[in-house]
């Protein structure tokens, strides 16, 4: 991974919330390196950036996605997503809730993940326990995270707000 792409995951970990700010921060002063870069506007405004002000984070999100293509962090966002699902990390409520509101607007195919809310808040209507509910769950974020995989490796030209999950 080159100097570019690892500023820009640990950019988007930041927005994502899957790191915080403070150790972006700090990360950020510790790279020698990337002091030297003050002349690339992304690294001259990382180290500009007040990361210190009320809402810094909401600040850091707006500031710092001007920087990068919305479908690039979107997919970066999903494909990160599904995989804490599989390995099933403790995010999982955040995850789903977000891919609910994202399914009624951006992206459809992930209404089924999106339901998971509702079906993990009745899990006697469902039929099934928790553990069971767990083991759908991440078999659904497997098959949809090898579909985005495919179709990208496919396409060159891959856009995340056109994919459409196929049946098989």
């Amino acid at each position: 991974m080159d100097r570019q792409e690892e500023v820009k995951i640990k950019v988007f970990r930041v927005i994502e919330e899957q790191w915080p700010l403070a150790a972006f921060e700090a990360w950020l002063y510790d790279q020698n390196d990337l002091a030297d870069q003050m002349n690339d506007s992304l690294i001259l405004e990382l180290f500009a950036f007040n990361y210190r002000h009320e809402g810094a984070l909401h600040a850091f999100r707006d500031v710092m996605l001007h920087y990068y293509d919305q479908k690039d962090f979107m997919l970066w966002k999903l494909k990160v997503n599904l995989q804490d699902l599989i390995d099933g990390k403790d995010s999982q409520d955040r995850i789903l809730r977000d891919f609910l509101r994202m399914s009624y607007s951006e992206l459809p195919f992930l209404q089924n993940l999106g339901f998971y809310v509702y079906y993990f808040e009745d899990l006697e209507y469902a039929g099934l326990s928790k553990k069971e509910m767990i083991t759908r769950l991440k078999e659904d974020a497997t098959v949809l995270l090898r579909a985005i995989t495919t179709e990208q490796a496919k396409n060159p030209n891959f856009d995340i707000y056109k994919f459409e999950l196929r049946s098989n």
